[in-house]
């Protein structure tokens, strides 16, 4: 064989190593259209883009590259879901169960999350810029190296949650609880920390510039003006 066709040959093996990697099952986006029940379902790659997903069960589904955008799963079942580099732009995910989900890298851009229960969620390099995270529970959360620009965190529960690195340029923590929440390197631009409660946080190494800490509640903190 010439080094041409091994060549061509491996980048095809490459290539099709890659589309598996994302292809959802065809039986299985059915049956979650038809149903709105796939748990544990392979909907990778899948396109759900402004689908009306309100209280599906997709526990433990495999939804890896996913297009959610602006989709309507407020209320949906996704507790250990798979949703690394997700796109769930404006989605409505209101008081859905996020509980040991994964949404690492995932674009959750301008999305509603008000009241979801994501405890112990992974949201590691993910985007949520502008995102509405009002009342959410996010204890032990990992959002280390996310993007929270502008991100409204009011009233929710971030106890022992990672932040290590995140940037929170302009995020409302107003109301929010952080106790022994990690914030070491954080970036907390001009952030509304009003009346939050950050006893026993870290927030070593942190960019608090302009940042707002009025009534907030910080005993044992580290790096709290």
């Amino acid at each position: 064989m010439t080094r041409q066709k091994i060549g061509l040959a491996a980048a095809l093996i490459v290539l099709l190593a890659l589309v598996s990697a994302t292809a959802y099952n065809p039986a299985d986006l059915q049956k979650l259209l038809e149903t709105n029940a796939c748990p544990g379902c392979d909907l990778s790659g899948a396109d759900l883009s402004g689908r009306s997903l309100a209280k599906a069960n997709l526990a433990g589904a495999n939804l890896t590259e996913a297009n959610l955008s602006e989709a309507d799963l407020q209320g949906a079942d996704l507790s250990e879901a798979d949703l690394t580099g997700a796109n769930l732009e404006r989605a409505k995910l209101g008081t859905a169960i996020l509980k040991g989900a994964k949404l690492d890298g995932a674009m959750v851009r301008h999305a509603d999350l008000q009241a979801v229960k994501a405890q112990n969620v992974s949201m590691i390099k993910a985007d949520l810029s502008g995102s509405n995270l009002g009342g959410a529970d996010l204890m032990h959360g990992v959002l280390t190296e996310g993007t929270f620009m502008a991100t409204n965190f009011t009233g929710a529960l971030l106890d022992a949650a990672n932040m290590q690195r995140a940037n929170l340029t302009g995020a409302n923590f107003r109301n929010a609880n952080l106790l022994m929440a990690n914030m070491v390197d954080a970036i907390l631009f001009g952030a509304n920390l009003q009346g939050a409660t950050l006893i026993s946080a870290d927030l070593t190494g942190a960019n608090t510039f302009g940042a707002v800490f009025r009534d907030a509640v910080t005993a044992g903190c580290k790096g709290c003006q």
